[in-house]
């Protein structure tokens, strides 16, 4: 991650927040609720309204549509991407990699540990400056 945290440089009153499209989790929860079938299958075709379509939250800024709950920082977004990067670097098969077993799990996990640990040292280090 980089030395310079977004926890260290932003207040909450400066960030922005992005809105994002409905995830098919929730999309598939909506119609489980309404007695559709909703499995979540590939096979299963979306409505064009379910996800991203062209009258999408996604398009607009977070504060046109305050009762739209996927949103996500600027900051929370680029720390997803890193993530995200780092996790397909860990990925063997996305580079055609064979290994006699899969290791993917454990690259994630030191993807996930790397960042816990990250957080747990800036927390320390604010700690320290309190006292």
């Amino acid at each position: 991650m980089s030395a310079e945290s977004p926890l260290q440089k932003n207040t909450t009153s400066q960030l922005k927040f992005i809105p994002v499209c409905r995830p098919p989790l929730d999309v598939d929860a909506e119609r489980r609720d309404k007695g559709g079938k909703g499995g979540g299958g590939e096979d299963e075709e979306r409505d064009e309204h379910d996800l991203c379509a062209a009258d999408c939250a996604c398009k607009d800024p977070a504060n046109d549509h305050p009762g739209w709950i996927w949103v996500l920082s600027e900051e929370g977004l680029k720390m997803y991407r890193q993530l995200e990067k780092q996790a397909f670097n860990r990925d063997q098969d996305a580079h055609g990699l064979y290994v006699y077993n899969d290791y993917v799990a454990y690259g994630i996990n030191e993807v996930v540990d790397n960042w816990v640990g990250g957080i747990m040292e800036m927390v320390q280090n604010v700690l320290r400056n309190i006292r």
